[in-house]
C-alpha cells in the first residue's frame, strides 16, 4: 500500500461497518485515502432502485410500478429489501406462480419485521460520517455537519455518547 510505483494502478477495497476501529496508519492519506460512507436508500426513489436491483440479482423481475409503497419512517437497508423481494417471490411460489406481482411484494412488506434500530447502528452511521473523506459522497442533508465546525464538534459529541451506549 505504501509503495507509490503502485498509485493509480492497484484499487484496495476494505469494508467495514466501524471504520472508527481500523488503526490511524491504515486510513492515512496515501493508503486509503477514500472513505466512501453507504447508507440505507432514504427517498421513494432510492429504495425503488434498490428494490429493482435486489429483485435482478435473486432472479426476480420487478418493475418500477410494482416496488411497495414504504411505511412511513421505515429504514430498510439492502439486506431487508432483498429479503422482502424473496419473501414476495416465496408468496407467488406458494400461490403456483412465477411472476411476482405488486401484490405479493406488498404482502411481504406487510408481514415483514426490521431489525431493531440499535445503538450499535447509530454509531456505525456517525462512524461513517465523520471518516467520509469527501462531502459530495454524503447526503445533502448531511452535508452541513462536516462542513460547520459547531456541528462537526456536535457529531463528534454525538458519536462518544453512541460508543458509550454501544459498549464500544
Amino acid at each position: 500500500m505504501g509503495n507509490t510505483q503502485y498509485r493509480g494502478r492497484i484499487i484496495w477495497f476494505l469494508l467495514t461497518c466501524r471504520p472508527d476501529l481500523l488503526p490511524i496508519d491504515l486510513k492515512r492519506q496515501g493508503r486509503c485515502e477514500v472513505h466512501i460512507p453507504l447508507f440505507y436508500p432514504d427517498t421513494d426513489e432510492a429504495r425503488t432502485k434498490m428494490f429493482v436491483s435486489m429483485g435482478k440479482k435473486n432472479g426476480i423481475d420487478i418493475a418500477q410500478d410494482e416496488v411497495p409503497k414504504m411505511p412511513g419512517g421505515l429504514p430498510l437497508s439492502g439486506a431487508d429489501i432483498e429479503s422482502i423481494a424473496t419473501a414476495g417471490r416465496r408468496l407467488a411460489l406458494l400461490e403456483g406462480k412465477s411472476q411476482v406481482s405488486a401484490l405479493h411484494l406488498t404482502a411481504a412488506m406487510e408481514s415483514f419485521v426490521p431489525s431493531h434500530q440499535t445503538d450499535e447502528k447509530e454509531l456505525q452511521e456517525l462512524a461513517a460520517i465523520i471518516e467520509c473523506t469527501d462531502i459530495a459522497f454524503l447526503p445533502e442533508s448531511l452535508r452541513g455537519a462536516l462542513r460547520d465546525p459547531h456541528e462537526r464538534a456536535e457529531l463528534m459529541q454525538r458519536f462518544r455518547k453512541a460508543s458509550l451506549r454501544a459498549g464500544s
